[in-house]
């Protein structure tokens, strides 16, 4: 069944991110995956890793927002071809330039296997539209979680932060990229 405009919108939205995060590693080596321009700094596998480790926790998010609509149900929505598309803007506004300590939950493992994160990423991915798909037709807004930075979110702005984090992500891995250390092959 065809998601409601809203929601197509956002799932159009997160999968283009996702489009540009992998386009962001696509043909790179093992060396360029695992180089660290210091010490204590994240590769790109690291990267990629804990954009997977978040993205499971996202896809379990919207599972225990499924469940909960499914107790609470809430009012349908009145508005399907309606818009939800602006409605973090003044969150990414104020999130832009913060920089932040990922949580312990979603911090990569060393030497975490790229291919094992590339994985992670669709199952999540697929878990997660599984539950949009399920939650059209409900108004989402009433249905909200604390984000560790951005305070409460309701389930369109966690749709909609699950692709920012991803596009943060792939805007960290070009810059290391372009970096001079970074090995060209």
């Amino acid at each position: 069944m065809p998601l409601s405009m809203k929601l197509q919108e956002l799932v159009d939205r997160i999968s283009h991110q996702r489009a540009n995060l992998l386009e962001s590693i696509f043909g790179l080596s093992d060396v360029q995956l695992n180089h660290k321009s210091a010490e204590d700094a994240w590769s790109i596998s690291d990267v990629v890793h804990h954009v997977s480790r978040t993205d499971e926790a996202n896809a379990k998010l919207t599972s225990n927002m499924l469940k909960r609509a499914r107790t609470e149900q809430p009012r349908r929505d009145e508005s399907p071809d309606g818009s939800e598309i602006r409605s973090m803007d003044e969150v990414f506004a104020r999130m832009g330039a913060a920089k932040f300590q990922a949580p312990e939950f979603v911090a990569p493992h060393p030497h975490a296997p790229i291919e094992e994160s590339l994985s992670t990423l669709r199952t999540s991915r697929e878990r997660m539209l599984a539950n949009v798909e399920q939650l059209d037709g409900f108004d989402l807004r009433g249905l909200t979680h604390p984000h560790p930075f951005a305070g409460p979110l309701n389930a369109y702005q966690w749709i909609l932060m699950a692709g920012a984090h991803e596009a943060r992500h792939a805007e960290q891995i070009e810059r290391m990229k372009a970096q001079p250390g970074f090995p060209r092959d």
